[in-house]
Parts: structure tokens; C-alpha cells; sequence
């Protein structure tokens, strides 16, 4: 009975700090356990660390991924690193058509049902300035109509379309020194909040 009750308490607090949004939801966070994705920025050429996270995958995991990321904004020395065994980017970024490898090469979920596929580091110029991240599909990519998403980590034949962790594509999907939207905001909307 005590071993069934610490089993409920752990699936609780593991549930607790699942990622918010859908199944396959790609996005871009400042860590990899909260789905945070926000930052703000306090001095000059601070140092940002963000990571591309599949959350809450239908499939086992990831062999490879296509989409593209946009910036918006002063940042300077952007660097991306793939994560993987033997990770292959056809292009260069911010463009990705990522192909990892079956089974073992493949990327699988963390304890937060995560997959860690891109790390994003870079210096912000100035202390408060605004940078906002966009995720897009690719023009030429496996989905017609164009459309962003990954292949399963046990049969790359099996393709499956993300979400964007903004819910559209044009909503940025993160922000330095800024907010992310998640649906549009009209003038009727914000006087409707005070009626």
C-alpha cells in the first residue's frame, strides 16, 4: 500500500511540471524542465541559453525534424548546437531539416516528456532590448502543405506535423525582454477585460 501511495505522489509531481500545450508541441525555452519562454536581460552582452524542446510526443521520440527559426531583434555571436549521436543538418542555421538516425541515434523524452533537440546561445547587445523567436516550416519540406514537425525515433517513414508552442505561426514562440503571444489581441479584447 505505501509503495502504491509513493508511486501516485511521484506520477502527481512529475504531472506537476509537465509542459503546457498539446502533443507535439515544438517550442523554445530557457530551461528544460518548466516550459519558461521568457527572459529578461539586466546588463550589456548578457549571455542567453535557449533550448528547441519537442514536448509531449506521440511518438517514442525523434530520428530527425524540419523547421526553421526567425529572430527578431539585436542579438550578436548566435551559436546552434544539434543534440544527438550523429546529428545531420542539410542546410545551415537557423534552417533545420535534421535527420539523427533510428533507435539508438534517435533523441527520446526526458522525465518531463521532453525531447532536447537544438541548443541556442547567443549575447543580447543591450540590456533590455527586445527579441522575439518565430518557429516556421520550411518551404521545401516532407509535409505538403508546408508544415513543421519530426520523424519517430523507431521509423523515420513515420512522419508527424507539430504545433507551434505559440499555437500559430505567427506568434513568436519566445521573448527576450518581451511577452509571448498566444492569441490575438484586438481593442474589444482588452475593453472587454474591464467590463
Amino acid at each position: 500500500m505505501k509503495k502504491l501511495l509513493v508511486l501516485s505522489l511521484l506520477l502527481v509531481a512529475v504531472n506537476a511540471f509537465a509542459f503546457p500545450g498539446g502533443d507535439d508541441t515544438l517550442g523554445l525555452y530557457a530551461d528544460m524542465e518548466t516550459g519558461v519562454n521568457t527572459l529578461t536581460t539586466t546588463t550589456p552582452f548578457e549571455a542567453v541559453e535557449l533550448y528547441v524542446l519537442l514536448t509531449n510526443p506521440t511518438y517514442t521520440g525523434a530520428s530527425g525534424y524540419e523547421f526553421q527559426i526567425r529572430t527578431e531583434g539585436s542579438i550578436t555571436a548566435a551559436a546552434w548546437a544539434l543534440e544527438g549521436v550523429q546529428p545531420l543538418n542539410v542546410f545551415a542555421a537557423p534552417i533545420f531539416a535534421v535527420g539523427l538516425g533510428e533507435g539508438n541515434l534517435a533523441i527520446y523524452p526526458n522525465e518531463f516528456d521532453a525531447c532536447h533537440l537544438l541548443t541556442y546561445s547567443a549575447f543580447v547587445m543591450v540590456a533590455g532590448d527586445l527579441v522575439n523567436f518565430y518557429i516556421e516550416p520550411l518551404e521545401q519540406c516532407s509535409w505538403n502543405p508546408p508544415n513543421i514537425g519530426y520523424a519517430d525515433a523507431l521509423n523515420e517513414g513515420n512522419l508527424q506535423v507539430c504545433v507551434p508552442s505559440s499555437g500559430a505561426f505567427e506568434y513568436n514562440i519566445f521573448s527576450i525582454n518581451g511577452l509571448v503571444a498566444d492569441e490575438p489581441v484586438s481593442f474589444g479584447a482588452v475593453k472587454a477585460m474591464f467590463n
